[in-house]
């Protein structure tokens, strides 16, 4: 292999039909210290790759960039023992503005589908339409607990002997859905008491709190930090 420089144009060329084990050795751990500039690898007929301190920009390993007809796309291929199929994600055409969607921070629950408030957080929450759909079902046994946004839909039986303090957190700290719904059953004998978090305001027709064993409440989502709590309510 020939490599030549030129200083005219700050270059090394690597002259060689192929680099390979025979031509570049690597002895150890290497990196390349960018200092802040940018790293283009190109073909002679536009860019492969380019590396700076924000992004990695890969364009022929079939993450593929915009062209004038279609939008960018990344292909993930399957298993090279199987084949070359692969899912394509891709990107409409044409685009109204720019468009970020937040991914949700857990796996959801069995049947869920994603949901966008439309600003584009998303979140798992029960399917409709097309067939039935139940509230899942699970116990809280602690005696305090703050809901998360993996509680929308569910069903929570609290099963603690003593008073249960159960916090709706704001929507700054969880991306609710519009319209979420969250059930509770007083299992046992300690009264849920539902405690509103910074800047939430819960609205209730009687107390906050369960009226007695197998009390059914509930808590309906009516604003960005609003929400109604409904069901068997204890009067004082």
């Amino acid at each position: 292999m020939t490599i030549t420089t030129n200083a005219t144009t700050d270059t090394i060329t690597f002259d060689s039909a192929n680099l390979d084990n025979d031509d570049v050795t690597l002895q150890g751990a290497r990196e390349i210290e960018l200092n802040g500039e940018t790293l283009t690898i190109f073909d002679g007929f536009g860019d492969v790759a380019v590396w700076n301190a924000d992004t990695s920009l890969l364009y022929n390993l079939e993450v593929s960039a915009q062209v004038a007809a279609n939008g960018a796309a990344v292909k993930l291929y399957e298993a090279s023992d199987n084949g070359t199929n692969y899912v394509s994600l891709a990107v409409n055409s044409t685009l109204a503005s720019n468009v970020t969607f937040t991914l949700p921070t857990s796996n959801g629950t069995n049947g869920y589908v994603l949901q966008t408030d439309g600003s584009g957080n998303t979140s798992w929450v029960a399917a409709s339409g097309g067939g039935a759909t139940y509230s899942a079902v699970r116990t809280q046994s602690g005696t305090t607990y703050t809901l998360v946004l993996g509680d929308a839909g569910d069903y929570i039986q609290t099963t603690s002997s003593t008073a249960v303090t159960i916090t709706v957190p704001p929507q700054a700290d969880v991306t609710w859905a519009a319209d979420t719904e969250i059930y509770f059953e007083q299992n046992d004998t300690g009264q849920i008491t539902i405690a509103a978090g910074s800047g939430v305001t819960i609205n209730s027709s009687e107390t906050l709190k369960s009226f007695a064993r197998y009390s059914v409440i509930a808590l309906k989502r009516v604003a960005s930090d609003g929400w109604t709590l409904t069901g068997e309510r204890a009067l004082v």
